[in-house]
């Protein structure tokens, strides 16, 4: 089974989102990026890969004991880039500007989940919002030209977003895209 841990993001944010993707759509080639669809907006905190579904019990009880001491906390979804590079991007992403609550929550899930043979990240954690992808087979030329039109443009902020859960999910990938199963729900402290 296939899952990851994330933050979701309320339907006024992510209505936002939408209509700024629906924008940059319209800017850029239309076979050259697969959009994310508005649904399935999410911040990643650790992408756990393929998981065995009968451990799925000590993973909850991790993530209910790792998250209990955090409560909710605010972020802010603002700017926007390209990895790895605007020279050369094959992820276009939004900017999460956040408080160190977000850094410690992943930090903390990271370290216990080697216990379930989940590997560490290797990279920095960098908070982001994936809108698009490049398609795979997209001449370089129009890769330098996409990245060339998205760099023009700039996001301002989209507003503040309290996070207050942190939810388990199951990634199931499909010709149509993915589609995204909530397996289990971790609601943080409220003050």
């Amino acid at each position: 089974m296939r899952t990851f841990i994330a933050i979701e993001f309320p339907a006024k944010i992510t209505q936002k989102i939408d209509n700024i993707i629906s924008f940059l759509k319209a800017q850029t080639p239309a076979k050259a990026i697969k959009w994310v669809a508005a649904e399935n907006l999410h911040l990643t905190l650790k992408f756990l890969g393929d998981f065995p579904e009968q451990d799925l019990e000590s993973l909850t009880a991790i993530m209910n004991h790792e998250l209990k001491p955090f409560s909710a906390f605010e972020i802010t979804i603002e700017g926007m880039g390209m990895f790895p590079n605007n020279a050369n991007p094959r992820v276009i992403w939004m900017g999460i500007s956040h408080t160190d609550s977000l850094l410690m929550i992943h930090k903390q899930l990271d370290n216990a989940l080697q216990n379930e043979g989940i590997k560490p990240d290797q990279r920095n954690f960098n908070a982001h919002l994936t809108i698009g992808r490049i398609r795979r087979r997209t001449d370089p030329k129009v890769i330098h030209e996409i990245g060339k039109t998205l760099s023009a443009y700039k996001v301002e902020t989209l507003g503040q977003v309290t996070v207050n859960r942190i939810i388990l999910m199951k990634s199931e990938l499909t010709p149509q895209g993915p589609i995204y199963t909530p397996l289990h729900l971790v609601p943080l402290n409220r003050v």
